[in-house]
Formats: C-alpha cells, sequence, structure tokens
C-alpha cells in the first residue's frame, strides 16, 4: 500500500485521478493532508503502507513534528519513505530525510514537479517497480501544458 502525504489540495485532486489509471494490483493508495494539513497534527496509521510519499510546500516546516515522527516510524518499521518539497528545486532536507536511494527521491521530484494525474500515476508505477520490484512499468516524467 502507498500512502500519500502533502499539505496541497491540487496534489490530492491529481492523486485520485491517476490511481483510477494504475493498474490492478498496483496500490492500494491512500492519501493524508491537504492544505489543512496540520503541522502538529499526528501521523497517519501506517498499518499495511509499503512506501510513504510525501510532497510538502514550504519544505519541513510545512509539517515539522508530525514529519519527523513519520521519519522515525518509517526507519523503525522499515517502510520506503520518499520526501519531497512542493518547489521547482529538489529540498535537500527532506530528500536526506529519505529512506529511498538520492537518485528515487530525484525521479519522484520530476515526476511531481511536471504535474497531473498521469505523471502521478507513472510516479506510482515507479516507486512500485524500483522500491517495491513488483514490475509494472512505468513511463518518464512528461511535460504537460501549462495552461488550457
Amino acid at each position: 500500500m502507498f500512502l500519500v502525504v502533502s499539505n496541497n489540495d491540487l496534489d490530492l485532486l491529481a492523486l485520485r485521478a491517476a490511481v483510477d489509471e494504475l493498474p490492478d494490483g498496483c496500490g492500494p493508495v491512500r492519501a493524508h493532508g491537504g492544505v489543512g494539513l496540520d503541522p502538529d497534527g499526528d501521523v497517519p496509521d501506517l498499518a499495511g503502507v509499503r512506501v510513504v510519499l510525501v510532497r510538502l510546500l514550504k519544505g519541513r516546516a510545512g509539517w515539522e513534528r508530525p514529519f519527523g515522527e513519520l521519519v522515525e516510524r518509517c526507519r523503525a518499521e522499515g517502510i520506503a519513505l520518499v520526501a519531497t518539497g512542493g518547489e521547482a528545486g529538489l529540498d535537500a532536507d527532506l530528500a536526506a530525510a529519505s529512506t529511498v536511494p538520492a537518485g528515487t527521491v530525484a525521479q519522484a521530484h520530476e515526476y511531481w514537479t511536471r504535474g497531473g494525474p498521469a505523471n502521478l500515476a507513472n510516479l506510482l508505477r515507479f516507486l512500485a517497480d524500483t522500491v517495491l520490484l513488483e514490475g509494472f512499468g512505468f513511463e518518464p516524467p512528461q511535460d504537460i501544458p501549462a495552461v488550457g
């Protein structure tokens, strides 16, 4: 199971559409957050989660205490953690907190920054294949129109 944490409602809306594009067996996917992501809130339930994907606008400061707890729990429970910021450049602090190789974090960030449901679906497929070794196949990140 994937857990996607974001403090951006648009990420979570794209995720809803992306999940519909996933092949059978790739998932399930659960979301947590949105603009109401409480910076002092609790870490979501990790039961059954194999990969946690975090994207935080404003970096770690957007969810400081819970993020630290999430990192500790993922490390303790052997859950893959992929953490990126919401800006165009890679957030080194979040990337360093990730438990997967740096190249995996950089590629995940590239999918996020390109945007759209198709890139997000391919991000999940990419993580399923590279982290969980599932073999669904994925496309590289694609540019999407800025408007329209």
